[in-house]
């Protein structure tokens, strides 16, 4: 018998994993920020108008029937007058859908739960579904790929029976064999079935000896079980110490029950753990190490780029948008070198992306990412959506940042630092709190000192439907030229990345 030990720095098995894809999005989540206004508004109407105060009408003497006359003989259409005749038809049918689709307006009546508080309890029910519908059921054991990604390759360990080795003549004599094809590598059986000692009760007390005769006992058991250390691959970053699994080809999932004993030395980068089979080892990493975000900034350059820093969980990050390239400019309290020949070099951002996962820095959230993350708070999608265009839009001249109310304003309201900004001048405008909700954007009476948060608006602002609109209000003809000269292709890199990076919902 042989054994055989193989790296491949490439994962084959995890994307046939049913945990693996990303879950499907209700389609009312995923609208445009302006279907979802219009769709609440007729929610709204439509409320007022059930529950409204209905006046009984008099009563009226029935109709007489008149006669009607005989019906005379059909016209033959031609086929000309028929397709006008058809078209026409379609125009009133279309015409009559609008006009029962149309909800009439109402005196007002004080309704409770009022219609605003009845359509966003009904926009948290979709929210709520939707969570519902990301939970994923898996075998015991089995470990979930939303929640963490196996990184750095897998090792392939079997126990194979030696073939025939070429043997020295040691004399003349030959022997004819039949030769059976195909050959292959055939697979020693091996299979030793541990099971973990159960914890002890509480209450229960055990004398000495009977902890040292258990203790004994398990080291045999322990014992019988195949000891394997790994060296974990240096292309990779394991914020945290990696999680031992193997993969079981006839569930097709990766399973964390037959791996015991594990103890890592993240000094030495080193892992030893126990197993009683041999297959395929893969070293899994929590996805969202890194979430939730402590900090972002979003500024324009003097060479025309975009910044956008990120403080993660553990590490920092900084992004740089030029044209439509991305690049990493700064990665920061990395635990090892990996990535550090990414930094600098742009290219585009789905590249970017995959490769960063790959190295186990993922900094992208999936829709289902907030059932793995604490002390996240889920937005309105399509109003932070919406918001990240227009701070795509207006990156040239303004500089965006985090604010520490946006976590506890709910997920109607986002909070936001923002000013204008001069790329390398000194002196710089304060920061404004700006609150952005589905269906306004302003500008409020509030600061990060500040002892509680207030969503009350500051005097003399009109109304503003979003972002753009607010800053097209508030500021002079200079700063709106600018923003006009801002390139469609970096507008649109900024918003992609704000819209992968989602620092909004995790911050």
């Amino acid at each position: 018998m042989a054994l055989r030990a193989m790296y491949l720095k490439y994962d084959h098995l995890s994307d046939l994993c049913s945990s693996f894809d990303t879950p499907e999005v209700p389609e009312e989540i995923t609208k445009s920020l302006l279907d979802v206004t219009k769709q609440e508004w007729r929610t709204k109407l439509k409320y007022k108008f059930e529950n409204r105060d209905i006046v009984p009408q008099a009563e009226t003497t029935p109709e007489v029937p008149e006669e009607e006359p005989p019906p005379s003989e059909p016209d033959v259409p031609t086929e000309g007058e028929s397709d006008k005749e058809q078209e026409e038809e379609k125009v009133v049918m279309e015409e009559k859908e609008e006009i029962e689709e149309e909800i009439p307006s109402v005196p007002y009546k004080k309704l409770t739960p009022t219609a605003s508080e009845f359509a966003i309890s009904i926009e948290d029910e979709i929210y709520l579904e939707a969570r519902k519908s990301y939970i994923r059921n898996l075998p015991e054991g089995a470990l979930n790929l939303r929640k963490f990604s196996i990184i750095g390759g897998v090792f392939h360990l079997d126990l194979l029976y030696q073939p025939p080795q070429p043997q020295h003549y040691v004399t003349m004599d030959l022997n004819q064999t039949c030769l059976y094809i195909p050959k292959q590598l055939e697979k020693v059986p091996f299979m030793v079935s541990y099971t973990p000692p159960k914890p002890t009760e509480p209450g229960v007390r055990k004398q000495p000896e009977e902890i040292e005769e258990e203790m004994k006992r398990q080291e045999e058991e322990l014992d019988k079980l195949i000891c394997i250390t790994l060296t974990w691959p240096q292309h990779v970053i394991f914020l945290e110490p990696p999680i031992v699994c193997q993969w079981d080809p006839e569930q097709r999932h990766w399973m964390k029950d037959n791996i015991h004993d594990v103890k890592p030395n993240e000094e030495k980068c080193i892992i030893s753990f126990r197993t009683g089979s041999f297959g395929v080892i893969g070293l899994a990493a929590m996805r969202y190490a890194n979430l939730p975000y402590q900090a972002w900034e979003l500024k324009p350059e003097e060479d025309g780029s975009v910044t956008l820093n990120i403080t993660a969980a553990i590490l920092m990050l900084e992004f740089k948008v030029k044209g439509g390239l991305i690049c990493l400019s700064q990665l920061q309290n990395s635990p090892s070198n990996a990535l550090q020949n990414l930094v600098g070099v742009y290219m585009k951002l789905f590249k970017l992306k995959r490769l960063m996962k790959e190295a186990g820095v993922d900094v992208f959230p999936e829709p289902d990412a907030f059932l793995y993350v604490e002390g996240s708070c889920e937005k309105h999608w399509p109003m932070e959506k919406h918001l990240y265009v227009c701070m795509a839009r207006m990156c040239g001249c303004f500089n965006f940042a985090w604010s520490r109310w946006n976590l506890t304003a709910g997920r109607r309201n986002i909070v936001m630092q923002m000013r204008d900004y001069i790329p390398g001048s000194q002196k710089q405008k304060s920061h404004m709190m700006c609150l952005v909700t589905p269906l306004k954007a302003t500008y409020i009476n509030c600061t990060e000192v500040s002892p509680a948060f207030t969503d009350e608006e500051i005097e003399n602002l009109k109304f503003n439907a979003d972002l753009v609109n607010l800053i097209k209000f508030t500021c002079g003809i200079a700063i709106r030229k600018k923003a006009q000269t801002t390139p469609f292709e970096l507008q649109y890199a900024v918003s992609q990345l704000l819209i992968l990076t989602r620092v909004f919902s995790f911050s």
